[in-house]
């Protein structure tokens, strides 16, 4: 579990531009970049704002704002996302927060139907190339420098400056997100999250939740206790303990009562909150069990399609690879096979 997300800007959010700014300069201390460079300049990273292209991974330390820890910032050039800037803080490194910004312009990328990612470098940089080469980037034999760019170095050489070796990568879009289901025990799957069908006292329970709870331990219910409950509609994340998946988050779903009480809407919050919290975590692969079905009572179709619908809508803007939905029984398979 990270204690990091990433967050697109805000059109008109100054303070965080500026802060962005900071962060730019402190990220890249004198020495890290070829002479003359100025690093990201206010006026692009307020038009990768405007444009929704500006991603920042911020950290909230305790009783302090937001800390700006890395960045990623795009333009859009002919029918490709050209990634202007990355830059991460060092002393985070090693945490995929990189790696994890490159996943957001590729889900950038996919939501504006785009061809894919490109991005420059130079010779005095190649640092990064290793980075890009395990992100699936290859060099371009022939780099066709962006505009923005050419024109940046073109004003370079006019005033007397060394001439840089621009190298460019490319990629394709990165491949849609894959749902599937399969008949399974969720406390036996290796994958960065489950989730668990908790109540609203995020404490003990039967069924899913008491399976959860038996094959993390005591310390994932003591964790539990800690968050102080959780509403309904929401979930809550913990580690996974004993379990083989990384994390735990804790949904609670609605308990059924005809139908006219906002269930629908509520069985949806789990769902969406659940796949918001795995993006903002950088929990690539999820499990889901049949959230509110069992003692909850909720009709198993019904909550099978607003689980596929939800998940369906709310994966283009997050950076979950893989969904998995989890049945119990075989009829309940063929419901989600038939939905999927």
């Amino acid at each position: 579990m990270t204690d990091w997300w990433i967050r697109s800007g805000e059109p008109g959010d100054v303070p965080r531009l500026a802060a962005v700014e900071r962060a730019a300069d402190r990220l890249f201390p004198a020495g890290r970049l070829p002479p003359g460079d100025d690093p990201y300049p206010l006026d692009q990273l307020a038009d990768a704002c405007a444009a929704g292209l500006l991603f920042v991974a911020a950290r909230q330390p305790a009783r302090a704002r937001d800390e700006i820890i890395g960045f990623g910032f795009c333009r859009i050039e002919g029918r490709r996302l050209h990634l202007v800037g990355l830059a991460v803080d060092p002393d985070h490194g090693r945490q995929g927060i990189g790696a994890a910004l490159v996943r957001r312009a590729w889900a950038e990328c996919r939501a504006r139907a785009l061809e894919g990612v490109t991005l420059t470098t130079f010779a005095d940089l190649s640092w990064n190339g290793p980075f890009y080469a395990r992100m699936g980037f290859s060099v371009l034999d022939e780099p066709a420098l962006p505009t923005y760019l050419a024109t940046a170095l073109a004003r370079e050489r006019a005033a007397g400056m060394r001439d840089r070796v621009a190298m460019q990568w490319t990629s394709g879009v990165a491949p849609a997100p894959r749902l599937l289901a399969v008949r399974a025990d969720i406390t036996t799957l290796a994958v960065d999250a489950i989730v668990n069908a908790a109540n609203s006292a995020l404490g003990d329970g039967a069924g899913v939740n008491g399976a959860i709870q038996r094959a993390a331990g005591p310390a994932l219910l003591m964790a539990c206790h800690r968050l102080g409950g959780c509403a309904t509609g929401d979930a809550k994340l913990t580690p996974g303990f004993r379990l083989p998946a990384r994390a735990v988050i804790h949904a609670v779903g609605p308990v059924w009562q005809g139908g006219t009480h906002g269930e629908p809407a509520l069985l949806a919050g789990c769902y969406r909150r659940a796949i918001g919290i795995a993006a903002r975590d950088g929990l690539r692969s999820i499990a889901f069990p049949c959230i509110s079905t069992g003692i909850y009572g909720y009709p198993f179709e019904a909550a099978a399609r607003i689980a596929v619908g939800t998940v369906r809508a709310a994966l283009p803007a997050g950076l979950v690879e893989e969904v998995i939905f989890c049945c119990f029984a075989e009829p309940d398979l063929a419901v989600y096979r038939a939905l999927l």
